[in-house]
């Protein structure tokens, strides 16, 4: 068994206290705090963001953001772990307004991109589109068991990342909605965006999709809204007639920046993505859902 396993199935046996002990105060905590922690690097990233937002990025503002990458990461372990009330909140504590736009764009026929980042609950609010919308998801994950640990119902909806393209545009063409992750870029080109102010490797799945077969990109966001959260939507971007990849990328890029902006430590961001070369994702397991089983 691996450690992963380990790990989900001792999560799935504790008393709450003692699953919230060791995924909150320890897993997610020790992430950004603890000695091998990615702190400097999360720090480097929230001070980028809060510059450009015209914020101060003083200690005491980038040790709350800290604090929020923490929570949202132990809140994110939860749900991929089964943990009964993040499953919970999941089904019954999203607020979906961006429903309303995914209809108007879905009756054009061309299916829907709908484009987020590892900002916020964004699991729960995927998941919550279920029996609402037909969707897919293409997503990596830390470890192959963070994915099996899912229940079979979102396990289904996956598809390998960098090997999906097909499968995505029959989605598209009929007229589902396909869920990219776009603050990683996964597959093998390099090209760069400007994101908060210098040029980034910004993912650019949704734009290839977009360009590839009309359909429009639809960025969306997980906001916290008292003890809810609320998936939004921004305005639709369209794929213009002979329109470069990267120019589409930077329309994306500023909506980033417009909703990452207000709340920066809703990001969980544990790479860099202004580094001159591209980050390794090495620790990342490529994961498609076929075929598997749960733990």
């Amino acid at each position: 068994m691996t450690p992963q396993k380990t790990v989900i199935r001792l999560c799935r046996g504790l008393p709450p206290w003692a699953s919230d002990l060791l995924i909150n105060k320890l897993m997610a905590r020790s992430s950004v705090f603890g000695p091998w922690s990615f702190r400097d690097l999360v720090s480097r990233n929230l001070a980028r963001i809060l510059t450009y937002a015209g914020k101060d990025p003083s200690p005491e503002a980038l040790g709350r953001c800290l604090e929020e990458v923490v929570a949202t990461q132990g809140r994110m372990l939860g749900f991929m772990f089964q943990l009964p009330e993040e499953q919970r909140f999941s089904r019954e504590d999203v607020d979906l307004p961006l429903l309303e736009p995914l209809a108007d764009l879905r009756s054009e026929g061309r299916g829907v991109i709908v484009a987020t980042l590892h900002f916020g609950l964004f699991l729960h609010a995927i998941t919550a589109l279920e029996g609402r919308v037909p969707w897919r998801l293409s997503l990596a994950a830390r470890g192959d068991a963070s994915f099996l640990a899912m229940r079979p119902h979102i396990r289904q909806r996956c598809v390998r990342v960098g090997s999906c393209a097909a499968e995505a545009l029959d989605a598209l063409r009929a007229n589902e909605v396909f869920v990219a992750i776009t603050d990683f870029n996964l597959l093998p080109r390099s090209p760069r965006t400007l994101l908060f102010g210098a040029p980034a490797h910004l993912g650019y799945g949704a734009a290839r999709l977009a360009l590839a077969s009309g359909a429009p990109i639809l960025p969306a966001y997980a906001l916290p809204d008292g003890d809810r959260v609320r998936f939004v939507a921004d305005a639709p971007i369209r794929p213009a007639p002979g329109e470069r990849l990267t120019h589409l990328n930077e329309r994306l890029a500023r909506s980033i920046e417009r909703y990452v902006g207000k709340r920066p430590g809703l990001w969980v961001l544990f790479h860099d993505l202004w580094a001159a070369e591209k980050p390794a994702l090495r620790r990342f397991d490529y994961y498609s859902a076929r075929g598997s089983r749960t733990p």
